[in-house]
């Protein structure tokens, strides 16, 4: 009787088991470093079939710079709200102030609502043409304080309607893109009260 076959045989099903085993192992290490990217925002979640979605924030895309912009102007407007609730030296100035600190809380936790889902990282900063504008108004006081104010308010507000409106119209984002046409009412209301502050 001749072992020669059973030998052949043997050492073919030892070669396809260690084939396969390989195979798993690669599956397996890929699969646990695409988890890994994606947890740690480093993937492409246009790679992932689970993940990919036209409505997705990706890093780097124009609805992901808006939403840090925004984030960012409404953690200054707030500031500049408490500011003039506090330093104002007329009623209506104080006003205007808590009304910021009110309406861009709103707009501020809605958009943080989304970058959060985007995966997007908290942020609390400003800008640092608003920190410049801000440490300027510390060292105001009266009618001095309120002109000044309200010239910076006229002028950040156009500004950032021009970006909400290029938001609502370019943005491929639906979510970020209705989310800047729901707000754009809002800034409006703002700019024509700093306008007729201004006055």
């Amino acid at each position: 009787m001749s072992y020669r076959p059973f030998v052949i045989l043997s050492a073919m099903s030892a070669f396809c088991f260690s084939v396969a085993a390989c195979s798993n192992d690669r599956d397996d290490k890929a699969a646990t470093a695409e988890a890994t990217s994606m947890a740690d925002g480093s993937g492409d979640p246009s790679s992932n079939g689970a993940m990919a979605s036209d409505a997705a924030v990706t890093a780097g895309s124009a609805a992901e710079a808006f939403l840090l912009d925004t984030i960012r102007g409404n953690n200054s407007e707030m500031k500049f709200g408490r500011l003039a609730a506090e330093k104002g030296s007329s009623k209506a100035v104080k006003d205007y102030g808590t009304m910021l600190v009110n309406d861009h809380g709103k707009a501020g936790a809605e958009a943080l609502t989304l970058a959060t889902s985007a995966g997007l990282a908290r942020t609390n900063s400003t800008s640092p043409e608003a920190d410049a504008e801000y440490a300027k108004l510390e060292g105001l006081t009266g009618a001095d304080f309120d002109r000044e104010f309200t010239r910076y308010m006229v002028e950040e507000h156009q500004k950032t309607i021009t970006k909400f409106e290029t938001a609502a119209k370019d943005t491929q984002n639906a979510a970020v893109a209705d989310f800047a046409r729901k707000t754009l009412p809002t800034l409006k209301k703002h700019l024509e009260r700093a306008q007729s502050l201004a006055k």
